[in-house]
């Protein structure tokens, strides 16, 4: 009887000290994190668009909207994401791919610093004052909107309603509706906004600020701005991917060897601010950075694949592969090529054109000749697959997808157009889409798993698994065959056709996958 009172005592005792650690975890968190505290030297988040993450004494997490936002904070975001805050009816929106410190709060002033990137402040005028800081001037305002760029060598102020007052080098000088200064070291340029040269992240947010605000651009001019930059073509489409990681552009008109294209959007050798995971931690990656660093792409964003070398998840529609066969003949296309193209490069930016066309039968006798003798050195190794990424099946899943990853969908649910990519003999489907990623600047987040031996992709376009949904993430199929092992162990064949695709359902089961 005594003994089994000393248990119950002691199962009790038990419970109650694991309670106890329970709540005190949960304050700590809680105080760490900014939930519990004072919330009036705290900044509100009030949205978070994409993967934002928050550096707090250190200790690094993914923000959402109930984070608050203290002094000596630092904030970073990735591409198509965006975090804004808000204060006293105030607010502070940091725009992609920015790194921005949070120096003072109060009732009466916000300081922040723009260490990197783009942030716009909108102020309210109910009597606070900001104070935006970056690499050579400080922007100050009481009751307008600006934003302020930040990019290597230049501190741009851009002023869309009211006034604010850029000061620099002990100078002072205000910027109105409609102007924009240029800042470098203590020299600066005064000039009128230009709304063709409106980023991507001011352009949104104004659409949305025309509504409440008479700015300087009207909103019939911002619209027809917007509709203008939504019919630029997206990766793919005929394109062709070279050993050596070039592009040869189905849509470009001047052939150039070892050089970027003209097309803004195949940019990728540009720094990255940190990969914060859903899981608040620092993503680490495999292989080199160039590799899996998604560039900083304009026109579109570079997108992002989540990919599963298990074999148990899949994208895209069974039996639906858009591949062309005709594009699958990267070396005949070299040999018979009747118009110009463009071959890119990342790496560098000079370009050359071809002349004239050419007869289907001949080789082209111009610049481009030596970029085709370079490449068919050694055609009697070198093959074709074709390879298409795409995340269609999220569209009909959309109430299961996380806040803020709509960012990174699409609107037809395409990330790569069907593209021809050339591999050699041994190249697994993974050396291909590892490739073609980096060509075009799209993230790619990959590990290696012992257990199977093979590489596991974790993300694409910013894609990874269960962000739609306990069964969803990424699949691979090779004709139209989805393989139950991992896409690294796969070794392919002339004439392959490779589709990504993202499963929200059945694990693979709405794709045509099935589960192994």
């Amino acid at each position: 009887m005594e003994t089994k009172k000393r248990k119950k005592l002691y199962n009790a005792l038990m419970v109650l000290i694991i309670a106890v650690i329970a709540v005190v975890g949960a304050v700590i968190v809680g105080v760490t994190r900014g939930y519990i505290g004072n919330k009036s030297d705290s900044i509100n988040v009030k949205e978070v668009y994409g993967i934002a993450g928050i550096d707090k004494n250190g200790i690094t997490y993914t923000m959402d909207e109930k984070t608050n936002v203290t002094e000596g904070n630092t904030i970073s975001t990735k591409t198509k994401a965006r975090v804004r805050l808000e204060k006293n009816g105030d607010t502070y929106i940091i725009g992609e791919n920015s790194t921005a410190v949070v120096r003072k709060i109060s009732d009466e002033q916000i300081e922040i610093e723009l260490v990197s990137g783009e942030m716009l402040v909108f102020m309210s005028g109910a009597g606070s004052s900001s104070a935006l800081t970056a690499t050579y001037a400080t922007t100050k305002s009481d009751a307008g909107i600006f934003s302020v760029s930040a990019r290597t060598g230049t501190t741009t102020i851009y002023s869309f309603a009211g006034e604010a007052v850029a000061e620099f080098d002990e100078k002072s000088e205000t910027v109105y509706a409609g102007n924009c200064i240029y800042v470098m070291d203590s020299e600066y340029y005064r000039a009128d906004i230009d709304i063709h040269s409106l980023s991507e992240f001011q352009l949104s947010l104004l659409l949305e600020l025309t509504a409440e605000r008479r700015l300087c651009f009207t909103g019939e001019e911002l619209k027809s701005l917007e509709a203008s930059r939504q019919n630029e073509n997206s990766y793919g489409g005929g394109d062709i991917v070279y050993l050596d990681g070039s592009i040869l552009s189905a849509n470009a008109d001047t052939s150039v060897q070892n050089g970027n294209d003209t097309r803004e959007n195949l940019k990728s050798d540009a720094n990255e601010s940190p990969d914060f995971r859903d899981d608040g931690s620092n993503a680490e990656k495999n292989g080199s950075d160039e590799e899996d660093k998604k560039g900083d792409t304009p026109d579109p964003p570079p997108k992002v694949k989540d990919d599963k070398e298990s074999g148990n998840k899949g994208t895209t529609e069974a039996g639906k592969n858009d591949s062309k066969t005709e594009n699958n003949e990267a070396t005949t296309t070299r040999e018979h090529a009747t118009t110009e193209g463009t071959i890119a490069n990342p790496s560098t930016t000079e370009s050359t054109s071809t002349t004239e066309d050419k007869v289907a039968t001949e080789k082209p006798k111009t610049e481009h000749t030596e970029a085709t003798t370079e490449h068919q050195k050694e055609d009697n190794k070198v093959k074709t697959c074709t390879l298409q990424i795409r995340c269609d099946t999220i569209l009909n899943n959309k109430k299961d997808l996380k806040p803020g990853k709509e960012v990174y969908v699409p609107k037809n649910g395409v990330i790569l157009e069907t593209v021809t990519v050339e591999f050699q003999d041994g190249d697994t489907v993974f050396d291909v889409l590892k490739r073609t990623c980096n060509a075009y600047g799209i993230q790619l987040e990959y590990s290696y798993t012992p257990l199977y031996g093979s590489y596991y992709i974790e993300g694409i376009n910013y894609l990874y698994e269960f962000d739609c949904g306990s069964q969803s993430g990424w699949m691979y199929k090779v004709n139209g065959w989805f393989p139950n092992y991992g896409c690294s162990s796969y070794v392919l064949s002339d004439k392959d056709t490779i589709v990504w695709c993202y499963t929200c359902q059945g694990l693979g089961a709405d794709v045509g996958g099935g589960v192994y």
